[in-house]
């Protein structure tokens, strides 16, 4: 029946609107009449009242659907009623009319609280949320089966969150002591769909156990909410059909302990399933191993061992590239188990294994990087202690592809290039153009890594060899063949064994270890300094040849220091007279503070190129005695300080840096300066002289080569208003201080506010 909106119930109650409908019923939402602050949910119950008085059955006769169906709406609010105080979780049952004999005009209701449905509060949960979601319901379950009392029709649609908590609602199907039976025998109870309904219910609902089905439709549904599916899988789970696997779904969590709770608790025969308790305690389980570490690694072992063999040997040895794949992509899956430690050097997460489009090669996800390899061989060896297990995934050696020349190809592991299709590979940078000999490229190109040679490396992320071993090195290919390796970690089991044995040997080993590194020590440090007394003597002798190169007149815009770097905590920098000097503060927070001349003491050049000739000259000098020195750099590192005295001539404009950098070449890494002068350049770096590059006041933007930042193809017009609110940052710094000055990471005035603050600046200087 449909009630419309404004309609009076019982005189008790307003029809505000519909929310809700289903095969036995219709929920509305009402407004209580003596108080508009009470609002409530309302069911109906839908009866064809003309079957339910067919007098071709009795009223007692159980064949009459209609009667059926009244009869279980009476038995919900029977059980409902008496349970509501007792049992927290059961959505309650506010107020009620249930006629003996109902009509259209009788009809028979209930009001409950407004709750919220799951799938829709679901919207807001993380994945960790949703399970404790379920595990709510189960021990709620758990407690309605120690009464023996069954929902018998668990799915989304009956759980809801009700006072920051999960209700049960919906107990028309509930199975209770006592119960006058319903159901003939071989009747199915349920809809068919959304697949939550145990396959027992659906074929002898009578003789079934509801408690068993209980189980299984609480597991449908921990599966759906999981995977955001309104139906559920048919049948059984098996986390091997990539069609329902959770896998295929959830990505870098936990998933072990579920795959086990979904197997079990949707087995064929109902006996073979968890009770509610033992169901909690294996949700228990799982929140206890994902937030243990080791707990995790040893499940997720144990769960690839079963299924990459069913027996435990000490090694086993995949050949097949199929095969290998499938044990790659099982073990990807496991997040304590993917982190892989690369030929070269370093480690990245091993995400996915798919066979490649290329002939015998397999692709591997690292974090989202794609590399190729070409399988040679994948070992699983199987120590006593889960920790020490490993994969080792030894690769063919191939050669250089041709796209690039190498000094020496023996140190290359990789190549990064662009595939356009299979076996065929272009450089990567044609990526940025969009087109590769003036042809578009297609849609599926795309940035690859080629792998050379050298061998691939999983422990458990909390292992040993993680944790305590140079296992960034990669000491998998250090070692060159897997025996190799596999008798390296042998020989350090060995050890680890021997140091728990004989902790005092141990000890007296280490001692020793300590002692001689300790001696090692001393010798440095007294080598050392005397190469450091022997160099500062040296420093000592030197004198600027020339001194006529501080004059300084009216039109003088700026002046120049030189200071060396030696080491990070020795600095040098030319005195007033011409010798340098070891800058014994490098931090000098107290000239910085009180603003005074913290390089009074220093010689002042007021021509760029004597200041670069005297550096190259101390350079020079430097370099002579640092050549034989064993402790100290062995090259000195010069620095032309400037500091403006006049103005600019002019300010930069954001057209007059498009035009620079449409007139740049982007074959070649390109700079953004501005000059003295206060104009735009682009520079190459790599052609200006190391000292040249001291002379602009700004060291701007960067822009790699080939790149297609530069040039005239190059879409300027994505980036110039961050390229010019950052040159624009880095003037008004050079103007506010007067010193050389790069970019900053972090902007905080507008391109507006910084015109202004620069035209501040400007006014402290004479032009």
């Amino acid at each position: 029946m449909n009630i419309k909106e404004g309609s009076v119930i019982a005189s008790k109650y307003k029809v505000i609107k519909k929310i809700g409908t289903g095969g036995n019923g219709t929920v509305y939402k009402v407004v209580s009449l003596n108080d508009e602050n009470n609002i409530f949910a309302l069911k109906i119950i839908n009866l064809n009242y003309g079957k339910y008085y067919n007098r071709k059955y009795s009223y007692s006769d159980c064949k009459n659907y209609e009667r059926k169906k009244y009869a279980r709406f009476c038995d919900e609010i029977k059980v409902v009623q008496k349970y509501q105080d007792k049992v927290k979780g059961i959505l309650p049952i506010y107020d009620l009319y249930v006629p003996k004999e109902p009509s259209e005009d009788n009809f028979p209701w209930y009001t409950m609280p407004i709750a919220v449905e799951m799938s829709e509060k679901l919207k807001e949960y993380s994945f960790e949320q949703k399970i404790a979601s379920i595990f709510e319901i189960a021990k709620i379950l758990e407690k309605l089966h120690s009464k023996e009392i069954a929902h018998r029709d668990i799915k989304p649609n009956n759980i809801y969150f009700y006072k920051n908590g999960w209700y049960l609602s919906d107990f028309g199907l509930v199975s209770y002591p006592g119960k006058k039976a319903l159901t003939n025998a071989k009747e199915a109870i349920g809809p068919k769909k959304p697949n939550t309904i145990a396959p027992e219910m659906r074929e002898d609902s009578k003789n079934a156990n509801p408690l068993c089905a209980d189980i299984y439709s609480l597991a449908k549904t921990l599966w759906m909410i999981l995977t955001n599916k309104d139906i559920a899988f048919g049948g059984q789970y098996n986390h091997k059909n990539k069609g329902i696997s959770l896998g295929q779904y959830i990505k870098r969590e936990y998933l072990v302990t579920l795959h086990e709770i979904l197997t079990v608790c949707t087995l064929d025969i109902p006996g073979e399933r968890p009770t509610a308790e033992q169901l909690v305690n294996l949700l228990q389980e799982w929140f206890e191993i994902k937030n243990d570490f080791s707990k995790r690694c040893r499940k997720e072992w144990d769960f690839i061992i079963k299924e990459v063999t069913p027996y435990t040997p000490e090694t086993i040895v995949w050949s097949n590239i199929e095969e290998i794949v499938k044990v790659l992509d099982l073990v990807s899956q496991t997040k304590s188990y993917n982190h892989m430690f690369l030929p070269s050097d370093g480690g990245l997460d091993l995400n996915g294994c798919i066979l490649s489009r290329k002939q015998g090669f397999i692709e591997l996800n690292e974090d989202g990087y794609i590399t190729l390899v070409k399988p040679k061989r994948l070992y699983m060896e199987i120590f006593g202690y889960y920790q020490w297990n490993y994969f080792l995934l030894e690769t063919e050696q191939l050669p250089p592809c041709g796209l690039y020349e190498y000094d020496n190809a023996d140190d290359v592991y990789e190549e990064c290039v662009l595939e356009i299709e299979p076996d065929v590979y272009i450089e990567p940078y044609h990526l940025n153009y969009g087109t590769y000999n003036g042809i578009k490229l297609p849609d599926n190109a795309r940035k690859i890594y080629f792998g050379l040679k050298g061998n691939y490396v999983i422990f458990p992320k909390d292992s040993y060899y993680n944790f305590n071993m140079k296992s960034y090195n990669a000491l998998q290919t250090e070692y060159e063949t897997p025996l190799k390796f596999k008798n390296f970690i042998k020989e350090t089991i060995k050890f680890l064994r021997w140091k728990e044995d004989n902790p005092e040997k141990y000890d007296k080993l280490m001692n020793k270890k300590k002692r001689e590194e300790e001696k090692e020590r001393q010798e440095w440090i007294a080598l050392h300094n005397k190469e450091e007394n022997q160099l500062l003597n040296y420093i000592q002798k030197f004198k600027l040849t020339r001194n006529d190169c501080n004059r300084k007149d009216k039109d003088t815009r700026f002046e120049y220091t030189v200071s060396v770097q030696i080491i990070a905590s020795f600095e040098l920098y030319l005195n007033v007279d011409g010798i340098l000097r070891v800058k014994e503060d490098l931090w000098d927070f107290e000239s910085l503070i009180n603003g005074t001349d913290r390089k009074k003491d220093y010689y002042k050049f007021y021509d760029f190129e004597e200041a670069k000739i005297c550096s190259t000259e101390i350079k020079k000098y430097l370099d002579i005695s640092l050549a034989n020195l064993h402790t100290i750099s062995n090259e000195a590192d010069c620095h032309i300080d400037m500091k403006r005295l006049m103005g600019p001539r002019h300010l930069f404009t954001k057209e007059e840096i498009i035009e620079a950098l449409k007139k740049g070449n982007d074959n070649y890494y390109n700079r953004l300066v501005i000059n003295k002068d206060g104009y735009i350049e682009l520079i190459q770096p790599k052609e200006v002289e190391y000292l040249e590059i001291f002379k602009y006041p700004v060291l701007g933007y960067e822009f790699p080569a080939k790149n297609n930042m530069v040039g005239e193809t190059a879409p300027i017009d994505r980036y110039i208003e961050d390229v010019y609110l950052l040159m624009l940052d880095a003037w008004y710094e050079h103007l506010r201080c007067g010193e050389n000055e790069c970019l900053s990471d972090y902007v905080s005035l507008s391109q507006e506010e910084l015109l202004k603050e620069i035209n501040c600046e400007l006014n402290k200087y004479t032009l």
